[in-house]
């Protein structure tokens, strides 16, 4: 049955031979449901002369009793007129008309109409139908949305970024590259860790990526929409193909400081990333053990223990990886990372970004539960012998970073946008 307004009308004990009258009584409400719009009380009450009554005591003991009634009578049909009209007696005639005379046998005299109002006000109150708008407990049952905080200062790099030298493991800002309207200093770096074609020094130019600095073999560029383009030549920084020792790098970092992960409930990375291109420049000295393009987002987070034996050790964790050998990465791998004498738990890329090819010139969204990723990254190094007394709740997220590494001759480009890291805890 249809949730709803429902006219119940208790009209006690009919009299014998009455039968037909009161099913042509209800078939003239049917109809009158059906179309009539009755503006006053009288109307929507002369239904019952109807009926065949032979004893008119009884018709006016029914009408003292609708008069006793009427105040709740009125309340009903007004809330009645919120429906659209016939609505609340359709939904009446859902129920047998015997129901209705059956309920009013078991009751006393004069409180069967009562009875019947009262059951009308809790349908009309307790439920809403097809048709009908929210009501006052659809509200009040409607879930609180969570107030959530950017972890990200300066997401879109309105700023813009600070370029760093290109040494390797030495922070040296060299100079501002302006992207946007901000005039603040930035808190972004753009790495170009062991690149001899140094962007230093480069003019900025409004191409099709917007505000752009290249120096004909890296580009680095935002558009007014907040998309950054990274675009990385390692064609031109190997001499002969790689065989060992350090890759060209363009990353975007920045650093968190020590935002504690004890307390949060919800820590969540977004961002949509696309590659526009990757070539293998290498023909046939490549080597898949030793040569690749990756695009790669990382966070380093830190045991902050101090009772720890691993007290203030970091780990890499990878939440987003391509690799031009396989595309996203599988299934989840750690490994030590000698540069920086730091393990890395690399989480399985493919479930952050659905599955999506990164490379069909769509945009795609990566979306991570930091939180559990954390989780996952501490009971994976365990198993490995390393942070065996270490929970999750011990560590601090320190910074991040995302961009190309070139281990091989590859040339490639890749756009990202929408960089948002939101918690349930306000951390600045």
């Amino acid at each position: 049955m249809k949730k709803g307004m429902v006219m119940l009308t208790g009209i006690g004990r009919m009299p014998a031979g009455t039968c037909r009258a009161r099913r042509e009584a209800r078939a003239d409400w049917t109809d009158r449901g059906d179309h009539a719009d009755w503006t006053d009380w009288a109307a929507r009450t002369d239904w019952g002369d109807h009926a065949d009554w032979t004893d008119r005591a009884a018709r006016e003991d029914w009408r003292n009793r609708m008069d006793r009634t009427a105040p709740m009578a009125r309340g009903v049909l007004a809330l009645g007129r919120t429906l659209a009209p016939g609505r609340m007696l359709a939904l009446g005639r859902t129920l047998a008309l015997g129901r209705t005379l059956a309920l009013g046998r078991t009751l006393a005299p004069g409180r069967t109409l009562a009875v019947a109002l009262m059951l009308v006000l809790a349908a009309g109150c307790g439920g809403k139908d097809a048709g009908s708008g929210p009501g006052k407990d659809d509200a009040d049952s409607k879930p609180q949305e969570e107030t959530l905080y950017e972890c990200f200062q300066d997401p879109s790099m309105e700023n813009g970024v600070w370029l760093l030298a290109p040494k390797d493991g030495k922070r040296v800002p060299v100079e501002a590259f302006r992207l946007g309207k901000g005039t603040a200093d930035p808190v972004w770096d753009l790495c170009q860790w062991n690149n001899r074609h140094d962007l230093a020094g480069t003019k900025p130019a409004q191409t099709k990526y917007g505000t752009t600095f290249s120096n004909g073999v890296h580009t680095f560029a935002r558009d007014a929409a907040g998309a950054f383009t990274m675009i990385l030549d390692a064609s031109k920084e190997y001499d002969a193909p790689r065989t060992d020792g350090p890759w060209p790098h363009m990353l975007v970092q920045t650093s968190f400081g020590r935002i504690p992960l004890k307390g949060m409930k919800k820590l969540e990375l977004t961002f949509d990333e696309r590659i526009l291109s990757v070539e293998n420049r290498m023909g046939a000295d490549f080597d898949p053990n030793r040569h690749t393009a990756q695009a790669l987002f990382y966070f380093s987070i830190a045991n902050r223990n101090s009772s720890s034996a691993w007290n203030n050790k970091s780990i890499w964790l990878g939440v987003a990886a391509w690799d031009w050998r396989g595309g996203l990465t599988k299934q989840p791998t750690v490994s030590f990372d000698k540069g920086t004498a730091t393990y890395i738990y690399q989480m399985a890329s493919e479930k952050t970004f659905s599955g999506a090819d990164l490379t069909d010139g769509k945009w795609h969204t990566c979306r991570v539960d930091v939180l559990q990723a954390v989780r996952d990254a501490v009971a994976g190094l365990k198993e490995h012998g390393e942070f065996t007394d270490a929970s999750a709740d011990d560590f601090t997220l320190s910074e991040m970073n995302f961009g190309w590494e070139m281990p091989g001759t590859f040339y490639g480009a890749l756009q990202v946008r929408n960089f948002s890291l939101q918690s349930d805890v306000k951390v600045r």
